[in-house]
């Protein structure tokens, strides 16, 4: 008898006995590490058609062994469950067949260890999207076509630890390039580099868009330094591989296009840089750095992100509460990527403001837009957020916030926003700490909602200006006029913006919800919301339908809306809320209409070489916005190469900080539409765009008629940088290494 050894075949118990009579199971022994180092016979196969090419035709003893050791690897296999996306003892059943656009969930099993156990990732990588839990479950939607592997330790009760690499597998059913990061070259080197393709090979390929970038940032008001093209010193094969020698530092992005055989084509976005030191950080990474730096040293002094204006003061409370929600998002995906202790203290802070907005108000679940303590009183400045009720901004003179002011009249931005970071940190963190203050932030208000009747109702018992949160309720852009389904003179308006909202803001309560009573008590709201039956609820028995109501968004200047800029805030909403309606919805026919609706929105409503042809049908996916090109690239779960470029880009280009009205290095003009000379055709390059308190909710085809623009002296935090930069990383959008 023979023991077969457990770094072979482990499953969680005893190395079974072999036979000494199964000779071609010993001689297997040897070469048993074939299993677990190429993981699946397949891989096998393709060692023995090179050994017997090696060999020659004649070696005949070697290809009999050699299958013996495929029929023991198909053994192993089976004595193991199937598990070849494992090894010693852990197995992540379905992670070699991961599809893509479609949630992916399974149980990471450590036969043998004592529960509860913990499980981490010790090296390697999940696929973009996924993570895993510390209970075990890898969960997410995959946002890359790709082959990628990870080693993972399981933890038992008892303290002893199992390791294993498992290998990961995403899949189209379509002909598909795989994304991989390119290595970093040295200037003055050759790299060479074969992209793989799934579902076809590739027999013709080309890069049919190529930029390099010189410099790591565009001034503000200055030439954007790049040059577009293949460069010269970089070759595409035909069966798409990539070699490069360049002789100076840069950052080259691609989308390279491939076809197969039978016709079908692919695309996907890679990026190379190219470094005196190869280990040096990337130009993108660091500006993103340099930015969270900034942030915490002068615009978040109480955990807010505030504005600096022309005195050395904070200024600007009104909107503190959304770009908080948006900045500790930003954080909780810095986290995620680099589990770095300074990201952690990050997220802290702001999770503690955005609680603390919710706290100081005293009515339960209602947020404030600011709070203000000492940062200004302390520097002998004046307040910001004077005492002034009438105005709905306090000085509180007792109870736990003794000394501190607030503003209310929070708005549906401001509690979009905070809904927002707080739900991140759902997807993103086990910590039970930092998901017990997210959920009690998330259930409470969403409770004040629902229970003011859809409404936002501030400290003096009436709702606030964009405080109407009914289905079928809106009121203007100015905020002064109302169509209320709860009024004494109810006028009901199918509103998709509020209905979107509500739905994401319910589901949202239902998945934070720390009971299964609370989770399926905001569940069946939730539903009820959707369904075309009357809806149960005493006094609500219109809030139904709110899936045919979803397209009715009025933010392309249609009614409700009298200027311009607003299309741009309600798209920001637009795409805040979807992100997590869209993800959190398991029901696969709702998932579907989130979709649609956000593809609505997405593409152009007629095709158009250029935005002057028809500027009303120019739609979001043209904008070259980052923020909300991740989002919606991240709820549907898969990629555009296209738009990948074009954010990436942007955030190449956008300058470093300060950010603050400036006069152009290079003055530029820029195509307008006729009849509208402050309109371009197309986006403007982000450093020549007006700066504001978060680029990506603003106009990106306004033509600054005057420079400097309005507010010298203001300073604005890079939350426009940070954020996207994060979340790009994590969905796997930008490269970490450029």
């Amino acid at each position: 008898m023979y023991n077969l050894p457990a770094r072979i075949v482990n499953c969680g118990k005893t190395a079974p006995k072999i036979p000494s009579n199964l000779w071609f199971i010993r001689a297997s022994l040897i070469h048993g590490d074939y299993l677990i180092k190429y993981g699946s016979i397949r891989r096998i196969v393709f060692q023995i058609k090179e050994r017997k090419s090696r060999a020659g035709e004649n070696n005949l003893k070697e290809g009999l062994i050699m299958i013996k050791r495929i029929i023991l690897s198909a053994i192993i296999i089976i004595a193991c469950g199937g598990a070849v996306a494992g090894a010693a003892g852990l197995n992540a059943p379905g992670a070699d067949r991961i599809g893509i656009r479609n949630r992916f969930e399974t149980a990471v099993s450590a036969p043998g260890v004592k529960t509860p156990a913990k499980f981490a990732v010790v090296s390697g990588r999940l696929p973009y999207g996924l993570r895993l839990t510390t209970d075990g479950r890898i969960i997410g939607y995959p946002t890359a076509v790709e082959r990628t592997s990870a080693t993972l330790t399981a933890t038992g009760a008892d303290g002893k630890t199992i390791t294993g690499k498992v290998l990961f597998t995403v899949k189209d059913d379509r002909f598909r390039l795989m994304y991989r990061e390119l290595p970093v070259v040295k200037t003055g080197g050759t790299v060479k580099v074969k992209i793989e393709a799934q579902g076809g090979a590739p027999v013709s390929c080309e890069a049919s868009k190529a930029r390099v970038f010189f410099a790591d940032a565009a001034k503000w008001g200055g030439k954007s330094p790049y040059k577009d093209g293949l460069p010269s010193w970089m070759k595409i094969g035909r069966d798409c591989s990539i070699s490069a020698s360049p002789k100076q530092e840069s950052v080259t992005l691609l989308v390279i296009s491939a076809t197969d055989a039978s016709g079908a084509t692919t695309s996907e976005f890679f990026a190379l840089r190219a470094a005196k030191d190869i280990k040096s950080e990337g130009w993108l990474e660091r500006k993103a750095r340099e930015y969270n730096l900034d942030y915490q040293k002068r615009f978040s002094p109480n955990g807010l992100t505030l504005e600096i204006n022309d005195k050395g003061g904070y200024h600007a409370y009104g909107d503190s509460a959304i770009w908080t929600g948006t900045y500790l998002g930003g954080a909780a995906f810095y986290f995620a990527v680099t589990g770095e202790k300074f990201a952690r203290e990050n997220v802290e802070k702001a999770l503690n403001a955005t609680t603390q907005l919710r706290l100081i108000t005293g009515v339960p679940g209602l947020i404030a837009r600011a709070f203000e303590h000492t940062e200004n009183s302390s520097r002998n400045l004046p307040y910001d957020i004077q005492d002034d009720p009438a105005r709905n901004s306090f000085a509180l003179t007792s109870g736990p916030y003794k000394g501190w002011r607030f503003l209310s009249t929070a708005s549906r931005d401001q509690f979009t926003g905070v809904f927002w970071g707080n739900a991140i940190l759902l997807e993103l963190f086990d910590d039970p700490s930092i998901r017990g203050r997210a959920s009690e932030n998330i259930v409470s208000m969403s409770s004040h909602i629902w229970d003011h009747k859809m409404h936002i109702v501030d400290v003096d018992g009436k709702h606030t200006r964009h405080g109407v949160m009914s289905g079928y309720g809106i009121q203007e852009s100015n905020g002064e006029k109302d169509y209320d389904p709860y009024d004494t003179q109810p006028i009901a308006v199918p509103n998709g913006m509020n209905s979107a909202m509500l739905l994401n803001w319910f589901d949202m309560a239902a998945a934070a919800a720390t009971d299964t009573k609370t989770s399926d008590l905001w569940r069946g709201r939730y539903l009820a919301l959707i369904a075309e039956k009357t809806n149960p609820e005493p006094g609500r028995g219109f809030e139904n339908s709110y899936i045919k109501n979803l397209k009715k968004v009025y933010i392309y200047g249609e009614k409700y809306n009298s200027y311009w800029e607003t299309v741009w805030f309600n798209l920001n909403l637009f795409f805040n809320n979807y992100y997590h309606l869209a993800r959190l919805e398991k029901d696969a026919s709702i998932r579907r209409q989130y979709l649609d609706v956000m593809k609505y929105f997405w593409e152009d409503k007629k095709q158009m070489e250029d935005g002057c042809e028809n500027p009303p049908k120019r739609r979001a996916g043209r904008e070259h916005n980052p923020h909300f090109t991740w989002q919606y690239l991240a709820a549907k779960g898969d990629r555009e190469p296209d738009r990948i470029f074009n954010a990436v880009t942007e955030l190449m280009l956008f300058p470093h900080g300060p950010k603050t009205p400036f006069v152009p290095v290079d003055p530029m003009t820029f195509s307008a539409v006729p009849g509208h000379p402050e309109w371009a055709c197309e986006p403007i390059p982000v450093q020549y765009r007006k700066p504001a308190d978060f680029l990506w909710q603003r106009e990106p085809y306004y033509i600054v008629p005057k420079w400097p623009s309005d507010g010298m002296g203001r300073q604005w935090a890079g939350v426009d940088v940070i954020t996207p930069y994060w979340m790009g990383r994590y969905f796997g959008f930008i490269p970490s290494n450029i």
